[in-house]
Order: structure tokens, then sequence, then C-alpha cells
């Protein structure tokens, strides 16, 4: 076991590796804040926050380096982001949606999957494609949450059907 340290805080989690040993998490900062961090060769990195952002946390990379997940951004809501080649591209929320996207996975084309919503509350599941979000809908309940994307495009997650069952599902176009 090695120890990755942190961002100048006492904390740090890592959520994901790739198969070129890059590690993406969250820690905190000297002075308390949470940052998404790239750990690679040794080093961890703070990726910092979307623009006029306090907080972020990175949830998944790919084997090319791109880097999803979320943080508050200027205008108060929670919104997902893209973090490529030391740039945020902020995935935005879904119309309509709850103001909080939750991005989880990433592949290899750069597209990205994940919820809009609280785990609490209503939230739809989502795909991210060269700048456009997508709600993928749901089976008849409420809710649905993008779990993991394959290089293809397919999304699978869990969503509710009407009488309140979760049931997996599989998206595709």
């Amino acid at each position: 076991m090695q120890d990755l340290g942190t961002l100048g805080g006492d904390f740090s989690q890592a959520l994901e590796v790739n198969n070129r040993g890059q590690v993406v998490g969250r820690s905190t900062t000297a002075n308390g804040d949470q940052h998404a961090f790239l750990w690679e060769k040794g080093r961890m990195r703070d990726l910092g926050t979307l623009p006029g952002g306090t907080f972020s946390g990175a949830q998944s990379i790919n084997e090319r380096g791109q880097v999803v997940g979320g943080g508050d951004a200027a205008d108060g809501q929670e919104h997902g982001f893209l973090w490529q080649k030391g740039k945020f591209t902020d995935l935005g929320v879904l119309p309509g949606g709850n103001n909080h996207t939750v991005p989880i996975a990433i592949n290899e084309r750069g597209q990205v999957t994940g919820w809009d919503g609280y785990f609490s509350s209503p939230a739809r599941a989502f795909l991210w494609d060269r700048g456009r979000l997508t709600d993928l809908g749901i089976l008849g309940g409420s809710n649905s949450w993008g779990f993991d994307i394959s290089d293809t495009g397919q999304v699978v997650g869990s969503a509710n059907t009407a009488d309140g069952a979760e049931h997996a599902f599989l998206w595709q176009r």
C-alpha cells in the first residue's frame, strides 16, 4: 500500500485509477477546501475548481487522461466537469433538471454518463457527448442513474419503474 498524500489538508480519497497508473479523487487543501486531484509519477496535482467555484472532486479517468467530476460553479449550482490538458469544460446541467450534475464515468471517446439530481430527489441519467447533455429517460418511475459507459456509447445504470422497483437498464442510440 502506498500513501498518495494530500493537497495539504488532512483528507484524501482516491476513486479511480487507469492503466497508466494515473489516480483521481478528492483531497482537502491546506485551507480546508476540497479539490479534485490527479496523481501521477509520484505527485498529486491540484486540478482546482470550475470558474467561480470553491470545491471540486474527481470521479473517473480514461486512458487518455481525461478526468470527470463535479463541483460548484459561479451560478451557485453544482456542475459536472471534464478536465483535460489543464483546462476545465463545464458539462452544465440538464434543462429542467435539478441543477446538480454528477458525472460518474468517462469512456475512451470522451463521452460521459452520470445523473442530474441528488440521490434522494428525482434524478435523470444523462449522456454528455461533445458539448451536449442528453436526458436518457426513465423506466416509468421518477429516477434514473447512469453508472458506466462503454467505448461505443452504451450506458448502463438503474432506474425506478412505475411501481417503485429499481431495475437495471441498458441505453443505446
